[in-house]
């Protein structure tokens, strides 16, 4: 039984993966980031594609659908800016992130 007009299709399926799948790509983005300005750019960018192409983040949001690696990107995003010390951005980023999925505080 399905609600009126919103009937499973590829478009709509697409559309829901469309967010953590965009979270994952900024979140690898950020990661390549602080560390190319940490000064190793080899660095960076393997450590961003290890995490860009690890199989639990293939299999978390565009196999399975769920919404994880939007409270990551936010709580990658409060570590960053803990590290360069900006706390209120820090607690924006970390606030965000818990309203996001409370499984963030355990950071």
């Amino acid at each position: 039984m399905y609600v009126s007009g919103l009937q499973p299709s590829p478009h709509f399926n697409a559309l829901l993966n469309l967010f953590p799948v965009l979270a994952t790509a900024l979140t690898s983005g950020a990661i390549f980031w602080l560390l190319r300005r940490r000064g190793d750019p080899g660095a960076a960018s393997k450590l961003s594609l290890t995490y860009w192409l690890s199989p639990a983040d293939i299999l978390l949001s565009p196999l399975l659908g769920y919404q994880d690696p939007i409270f990551v990107l936010f709580s990658v995003l409060s570590l960053v800016c803990c590290f360069w010390r900006r706390h209120l951005l820090s607690f924006v980023f970390l606030a965000i992130a818990v309203l996001t999925k409370p499984q963030a505080l355990i950071m």
